[in-house]
């Protein structure tokens, strides 16, 4: 068993050397947005002549406009300028998201389907590790490793990105505690972190098939992963069952985070977001979802284990 974690960890090393890029990604996009909110602050105050910042933000069916001068602001400006804030946040949440998902999705098709490209799957048979640790190690990275470091990376971007408006707004005396508060920012960050186990688990069964798709397609592992669901869907067009849907495509929406937030605001309190976070563990489908997931981890290890197809 030691020898067998110590494999994986070497192997996690590996994987980490060989797709640097995928984990530097979530740094310099928090840095661009940072960069591009700290341009438009500092065009917001010297631009136009006149010291104030514009916060634009859409609540319903009615877009609003606030502009707050750096003097002294009213009693009502923190309310006013909560929304702004919470979208800013969930903004940077959303952008991290959709980088988040394309890195899983191209680490996962690309992984195990490069190693035949390149014939490297020659010589790591040829060392003592086998392809069940080679398999876990590549799960483990786009089941942890990824989604730990660009959820960490949305949070601190978001957070410093809400900071470079409220920091001048000190100076002027704005109650930024009291909009922290008022705003659940906090809880809104908690959150996300408490949200993640459980959306990774919904994503498990999507992520089990690609990384199957990228351990036996000869050619275009993504066509293959898109075209199987393709013709589920169509069998669901025409009436017909389409579990494919509810295995693989459903659970990528965030409808459970989305439920959350929308409890958060209504009730105001963590306990019935965190109820509706955690929901899913409760379903039959989150379960049977699972267990796909390992059946095509499962085939993928016996394919490479048993056919060495290079590509």
């Amino acid at each position: 068993m030691n020898t067998a974690w110590h494999n994986i960890r070497w192997l996690l090393r590996r994987e980490a050397m060989e797709h640097r890029r995928l984990i530097v990604a979530p740094v310099l996009l928090g840095g661009i947005m940072i960069l591009l909110n700290l341009l438009l602050l500092v065009s917001s105050l010297f631009g136009h002549g006149g010291r104030r910042i514009h916060f634009e933000f859409h609540n319903g069916s009615v877009l609003n406009m606030l502009a707050v001068n750096l003097q002294p602001p009213g009693p009502g400006h923190a309310a006013d300028l909560g929304p702004a804030v919470s979208l800013l946040l969930l903004a940077t949440l959303l952008l991290f998201a959709l980088a988040l998902g394309t890195a899983m999705v191209s680490y996962a098709l690309g992984c195990l389907f490069e190693e035949r490209r390149d014939r490297s799957i020659l010589f790591w048979k040829s060392l003592p590790v086998s392809d069940g640790q080679s398999v876990a190690a590549k799960t483990l990275i786009v089941m942890i490793a990824l989604p730990a470091i660009y959820t960490a990376a949305a949070l601190v971007t978001g957070w410093i990105c809400i900071g470079i408006y409220i920091v001048p707004l000190l100076g002027g005396g704005a109650a930024a505690r009291d909009l922290i508060v008022q705003t659940h920012l906090l809880a809104i960050s908690g959150l996300t972190a408490a949200a993640l186990p459980v959306y990774l688990l919904t994503l498990a069964p999507a992520v089990g098939w690609l990384l199957l798709c990228s351990a036996t397609a000869r050619r275009h592992p993504a066509l293959m992963a898109v075209i199987v669901p393709a013709f589920f869907a169509v069998l669901g067009g025409l009436g017909l069952p389409n579990p494919a849907w509810h295995l693989l495509v459903g659970p990528i929406l965030p409808t459970g985070f989305i439920r959350a937030l929308s409890a958060l605001g209504a009730q105001g309190g963590l306990g019935p977001a965190l109820a509706a976070v955690y929901r899913p563990i409760t379903t039959l489908d989150l379960w049977l979802g699972l267990l796909f997931a390992a059946v095509c981890l499962i085939a993928a290890t016996l394919y490479r284990h048993r056919f060495t197809t290079l590509v």
